[in-house]
């Protein structure tokens, strides 16, 4: 898959979009943005040049998003769980994502 074929859902930009709102951390800022703005049609050049990142970043946490392990989205005290249904609940950012078990 490439970045052409990742989209994002409605839901998916509406909660990113809040937990960037309520973010403090800059570089968690930076990387909700890595992934939104490519998950709204930015290419990854375009997205990485607006952000100051490598192309290759951008492209590193957009898999990252994909696989569903939101490690691009912990700061240094999230933790992730995941529950029986195979959702991923990143704690104290609201971000609940289903993935394949």
């Amino acid at each position: 898959m490439g970045m052409r074929d990742f989209a994002l859902t409605i839901e998916e930009v509406r909660s990113l979009r809040a937990l960037h709102r309520s973010c403090r951390d800059r570089r968690l800022a930076d990387r909700i943005k890595a992934i939104v703005l490519p998950g709204t049609g930015w290419t990854a050049s375009d997205t990485g040049e607006a952000l100051m990142l490598d192309e290759q970043t951008v492209r590193e946490y957009v898999q990252l998003y994909r696989r569903g392990t939101d490690k691009s989205l912990k700061s240094n005290t999230g933790r992730a769980r995941v529950n029986i249904n195979g959702a991923i609940d990143i704690d104290h950012l609201g971000i609940v994502r289903t993935v394949p078990i």
